[in-house]
């Protein structure tokens, strides 16, 4: 069961999201581990959602009223209008915060479990602060060889299967070192760590055609090896499944909820178009993704470019292996889309590629952009109150994807 609980206002109501399923609640609110694609609005203390999946929830002065999620606008219009002129408080996911919110580590203490677990024994420990995630990148270096020691979830399974691909595919990748033990992690308070190769070269390269060519043909190749190694080991990518679930009915109606209620209606009248985006997809064989190339993973050394940051390497739809790098120059930074850049990224790709991006993936890659936009300005400037990213910014970027696609 997922408890979610926070300090707050009884006139509040307060928003919660476990992978998506949403609550706009006015105390608590619990999912089970068997209910996905719920969206729910209840004016009770304490809510329990059991076993239901693709499900509007509506709970007032103790009747609870059930509708499946089918029309969107439908689906919209009835939800919305029970929040609007609402005070809503947004509460970061509880895995998210854990991630961005990680224990300040000892250095003395890094020093000994280097020593201890791998036989590294560190001349230098630097740590790496990011814009969102503290206290989980650090860089080390025994004065001849330097490494990055840093947080990998909490999926033992899942680390040990990309420290394999890590392996088979060298150099597209940096080695995740083993311990003396012969696991691929060291298990601390907040979670896994692990220590890899430190790929020296160039990064955050500027985002111009020749970069998003170059990323197109390498990202490509990477996508052939990676289809071929799964091929030839089939249990190796089963740990590596998707988390793309911010395209179900209920997160994107949420977004469009969260845009009206802020007084965006221009913007949230897209969300009905992105259902053609969702269903699209389901047309797509599954592949292998690294899911976050923005170009502060891309490093560029004399062997070619490398790829850093494997967290999100999952099985799921090619498009979005597009994404993140057109969209992000760096983790977490205000999106920024430069004009050309996807038809110079396609093009890489289809050079590099042994199955083309066709015509109609290509309309869902636009799509999947739009949505990507909207959705970042949601979390970061709505849901976050971080204001760096301006609607301003969203509509400058949104019509220079659209004159491309023109």
């Amino acid at each position: 069961m997922h408890k979610l609980s926070r300090t707050r206002n009884s006139d509040e109501m307060n928003f919660y999201r476990v992978n998506d399923n949403l609550g706009y609640v006015r105390g608590n609110i619990t999912f089970s581990e068997n209910c996905s694609n719920n969206l729910v609005v209840s004016d009770e203390p304490e809510t329990t959602i059991d076993n239901l999946r693709n499900s509007l929830i509506m709970i007032q002065s103790g009747n609870r009223d059930i509708y499946p999620i089918e029309n969107f606008q439908e689906s919209y219009e009835r939800f919305v209008s029970r929040l609007n002129g609402k005070a809503i408080k947004y509460n970061i996911p509880e895995r998210v915060f854990k991630r961005e919110n990680l224990m300040r580590k000892n250095l003395e203490n890094l020093e000994k479990l280097l020593l201890d677990n791998y036989g590294f024994l560190p001349r230098e420990i630097r740590e790496i602060k990011g814009r969102v995630k503290k206290n989980g990148v650090f860089q080390v270096s025994n004065g001849e060889k330097g490494k990055i020691f840093k947080y990998f979830g909490d999926n033992k399974t899942r680390v040990e299967s990309i420290s394999e691909i890590t392996r088979k595919l060298y150099p597209l990748f940096p080695l995740i070192e083993r311990t003396n033990s012969g696991k691929h992690y060291v298990s601390l308070e907040d979670g896994l760590y692990i220590l890899e190769e430190f790929v020296q070269g160039n990064v955050n390269l500027e985002r111009n055609s020749q970069y998003f060519s170059k990323l197109g043909e390498t990202s490509a190749l990477m996508h052939d090896k990676l289809l071929q190694l799964i091929k030839e080991n089939p249990n190796l990518g089963k740990e590596l499944l998707s988390d793309t679930k911010y395209l179900s009915e209920s997160n994107l109606i949420s977004l469009a909820i969260d845009l009206s209620l802020q007084g965006h209606f221009d913007i949230s009248s897209d969300f009905q178009r992105f259902e053609e985006l969702r269903k699209g997809m389901e047309s797509f064989p599954g592949y292998f993704i690294h899911g976050d190339l923005n170009s502060s993973n891309v490093i560029e050394t004399s062997g070619g470019l490398r790829f850093i940051d494997l967290e999100r390497i999952k099985k799921s739809k090619r498009v979005f292996e597009f994404e993140s790098p057109l969209i992000f120059a760096g983790n977490m930074e205000v999106p920024v889309y430069v004009s050309g850049s996807m038809t110079n990224l396609i093009g890489g790709y289809n050079r590099g590629s042994s199955e083309e991006v066709k015509d109609f993936e290509k309309h869902l890659i636009e799509m999947l952009l739009e949505c990507s936009l909207i959705k970042n300005f949601v979390i970061r400037n709505i849901r976050r109150k971080e204001k760096e990213n301006t609607k301003e910014n969203l509509l400058e970027n949104l019509s220079l994807l659209r004159k491309e696609q023109s």
